[in-house]
């Protein structure tokens, strides 16, 4: 597969920005990515004042509300270089340039250190009112209970309608930044992202894509629509059909894997829609999976939508999943939606995973006298009509392959995976078997359920590239679990994950007077897979 890296550097134009001290908003400030809003602030913009005096050129505009939470903010995210706040700078004083028509107090909070030294710090300032004053924030002495800074700091967070505790409820104001300056601190790391633009020679047009949840398609067509904001020759186009889940879907694993760090977490994806509706981007792997959701604001135009994903900073994932029209009440119509230059991490293909070579250790327990009840084994006959694969809006991609001979079920890419059976008493069974290979998962829970009522139990994976053998006793399930009425499993957890066995069975063998009962017992006729 071929794959170019775009580095993302100083002066990188329109795929990225970049910062001096002062920071100032004539360019290099993104609405939406280093520049937003939060907690109920009505907007950020860049706005340049008609008639200021002094003129400042463009400045960061804050509009407040007074149905806001009385923290609304609006968050600053230096790009280039940290500021610099440590003692051996002797500087602890940040100055930045604010204006305001009425008196007005604001906080100032620095967040995303480099080094953990002192961690986050607030220090709060007051406005008169009379339009452009230059003010001197000094964290020398910042709020009570606010460490004195000796670190390094990224993000800048603004507090328009401070208060102490934030007692007094917010209002409505328009107030403007500018010219924030400090000491130039520690340069940012450079940025690694690709653009997936489905070029024939980009990147994107070779990856292998999934489309599903129910019948949506995905195809590398010309650009129907090409100008503005995107004059590339190819596009994705996805159909969500009417019939189709709210949430259909496209998935790939071609982007490789990465860990989110302070540089790639800004996802970037142009959309043109019919409708307004959510578009999400969800990644899975390694770490818990992560999904965001952003809404388009126009229909039938390019519109680029930004997700923040820097809560996940550490994460590892190597499966992007796209819902293009993610819609709130089912589709009237079928939808057509084009995406490109898509903006994600660079990740590393690593090959393709070990897999097990031999089957695992064939089951001894005798079938009837151990009372076994088989859901997926070769060594014994299993319940007919088990469903291995229901939909349950699930990305896993469940098989049943052959290893050594021996019939196994694969989850490739787990984030959870179901399996359906008709219902069972097992109460007087004792256990559940489970046998599992796995070269790369760092998590995996066991769910047995019944109606209404279901509990997890830890696999251990510390092991890699061996077979395992769990053994789960039944008061790991009960309460709450009906024991008297199971029909389903659950594996939840990352990576991929072969089954040799799933089984119920008793721990202690019966005599012969309960084999003779058992000879009698009604149970439907099992078969055993071919």
């Amino acid at each position: 597969m071929k794959k170019i890296t775009f580095l993302f550097v100083l002066l990188m134009m329109s795929f990225g920005f970049a910062q001096t001290i002062p920071v100032t908003f004539d360019s290099d400030i993104i609405v939406g990515s280093n520049w937003k809003k939060d907690s109920g602030l009505a907007s950020v913009d860049i706005i340049d004042l008609p008639s200021d005096m002094p003129d400042h050129g463009n400045a960061g505009e804050i509009i407040s509300v007074a149905t806001g939470e009385a923290w609304q903010n609006a968050q600053l995210s230096l790009t280039s270089n940290y500021i610099d706040l440590t003692d051996a700078t002797g500087n602890k004083v940040i100055t930045v340039d604010v204006y305001a028509e009425s008196t007005q107090v604001f906080l100032l909070k620095l967040e995303q250190t480099l080094n953990g030294t002192s961690g986050s710090t607030e220090k709060s300032f007051s406005h008169t009112g009379t339009g452009w004053e230059t003010i001197a924030v000094d964290f020398s002495a910042p709020n009570a209970g606010q460490p004195i800074p000796n670190d390094q700091y990224k993000l800048l967070v603004f507090f328009p309608c401070y208060s102490n505790d934030f007692a007094t409820p917010p209002f409505d104001s328009t107030t403007y930044i500018d010219n924030v300056s400090d000491t130039l601190g520690t340069a940012l790391a450079t940025p690694v992202f690709v653009i997936v633009d489905f070029e024939p020679e980009g990147i994107g047009s070779d990856w292998i894509w999934t489309a599903t949840e129910v019948a949506p398609s995905l195809s590398q067509i010309g650009n129907p629509v090409s100008g503005g904001i995107n004059t590339s020759a190819y596009v994705a186009e996805f159909v969500a059909h009417a019939t189709d889940q709210n949430w259909a879907l496209c998935f790939t694993s071609s982007i490789g894997e990465f860990t989110f760090d302070e540089t790639n977490t800004t996802i970037k994806i142009m959309v043109y829609k019919p409708t307004i509706s959510n578009v999400g981007i969800k990644f899975e792997g390694l770490s818990p999976a992560i999904e965001a959701k952003i809404g388009n604001t126009v229909i039938n135009q390019r519109e680029e939508l930004t997700f923040d994903f820097s809560s996940q900073i550490g994460s590892a994932y190597n499966k992007l999943i796209i819902i293009p029209d993610f819609v709130e009440t089912n589709r009237t119509t079928d939808n057509i939606i084009y995406f490109d230059n898509l903006q994600v991490p660079d990740g590393v293909i690593t090959g393709s995973l070990p897999q097990p070579e031999a089957a695992a250790t064939a089951p001894t327990r005798d079938e009837t006298n151990h009372q076994v009840l088989s859901i997926f084994s070769d060594a014994y006959a299993n319940i007919s009509g088990t469903n291995y694969n229901p939909n349950w809006g699930q990305s896993t991609v469940a098989t049943i392959e052959m290893v050594a001979g021996e019939e196994v079920l694969k989850y490739e890419g787990l984030n959870y995976q179901g399996t359906e059976y008709a219902e069972q008493n097992v109460s007087e069974r004792t256990h559940l078997h489970v046998d599992y290979w796995t070269a790369n998962a760092t998590t995996l829970d066991f769910f047995l359920i019944s109606e209404g009522q279901e509990k997890t139990y830890a696999l251990p994976v510390s092991s890699k590239e061996t077979w395992l053998s769990t053994d789960i006793p039944f008061n790991a399930f009960a309460p709450p679990v009906d024991l008297n009425a199971v029909k389903q499993f659950k594996l939840a957890g990352n990576g991929t994950i072969w089954f040799d066995s799933f089984y119920f069975y008793n721990d202690v063998s019966l005599s012969y007077d309960d084999v003779e009962t058992l000879k009698f017992s009604v149970y439907p006729n099992p078969t055993k897979k071919g």
